[in-house]
């Protein structure tokens, strides 16, 4: 294979790998990029010039660029990463939310919607139905019971 298209080869993977960092974070295909770059250099001044040296080239400049400046510029440019725990079921009992399948005492094949998905539930006594609100008393595995309320109370949605 010709060098030079060899070089263009290289410097193409490189922008690729370059600009596919905005999509997957991590420096990891920047790094690769920054090796492939290099290797295009290296091609152009003459030093590199087969396929076997371009390749064992790429691999050892990126892996030298990780070793050595990953830590680094990950500790000068954090990731903005947010993480807010789950509440516990002792912070959500209590908490008025909507039956979206009637729910009987009997079996917890009805539903209510908490927190945008919906959860099993069971009542504590009698019936409630589709579109009534509740008020969450405790959790058993995956199963909700839950107590009729009357009127919603404000502030107090999970939806």
């Amino acid at each position: 294979m010709d060098s030079s298209i060899l070089m263009w080869i290289w410097m193409v993977s490189g922008l690729l790998l370059l600009a596919s960092e905005l999509v997957v974070p991590g420096m990891i295909t920047g790094f690769l990029g920054a090796g492939a770059l290099t290797t295009a250099a290296l091609m152009a001044l003459g030093v590199v010039d087969s396929v076997t040296a371009s390749l064992f080239t790429w691999m050892g400049s990126s892996t030298f660029l990780v070793i050595t400046l990953r830590r680094t510029l990950l500790k000068r440019f954090p990731s903005s990463t947010s993480h807010t725990p789950p509440l516990d079921d002792a912070q959500l009992c209590g908490m008025v939310v909507e039956v979206v399948a009637a729910i009987d005492e009997d079996s917890t094949e009805g539903r209510i919607r908490l927190h945008g998905t919906t959860w099993p539930a069971r009542a504590s006594q009698g019936k409630l139905a589709v579109g009534s609100r509740a008020r969450l008393v405790f959790r058993d595995n995956l199963a909700w019971t839950v107590e009729p309320v009357g009127e919603l109370e404000p502030g107090n949605t999970s939806n």
